[in-house]
């Protein structure tokens, strides 16, 4: 929002509070063993959640719906990933480190 002094309340859209809540991609625990938690914080469908090693080879794959999605990791390299939520709207990404 323009113009907006510290004292002022900023209002949002639905819309606008959905994009923001959609900024932000989690995974829980992290680092993670044996299972974790990706929660993107708003409903999607038919999203595509993907996982990339830090080689930049995908190894993972899933179109996922809801707010988030339980994914077993412990067949995974540990190492560090990163994680790609792809929308009809945008993309966002998070790390993930698995042990």
């Amino acid at each position: 929002p323009k113009n907006a002094s510290s004292g002022d309340m900023i209002m949002f859209t639905d819309e606008e509070e959905e994009l923001i809540e959609l900024a932000n991609l989690y995974c829980v625990p992290n680092p993670a063993t044996d299972y974790v938690l990706v929660y993107y914080g708003t409903h999607v469908e038919n999203a595509l959640l993907e996982l990339y090693n830090t080689t930049g080879n995908k190894v993972y794959q899933n179109k996922v719906s809801g707010i988030e999605y339980p994914m077993n990791v412990s067949t995974f390299t540990p190492g560090v990933y990163i994680v790609s939520l792809t929308t009809a709207e945008k993309i966002i990404t998070g790390k993930l480190i698995v042990k």
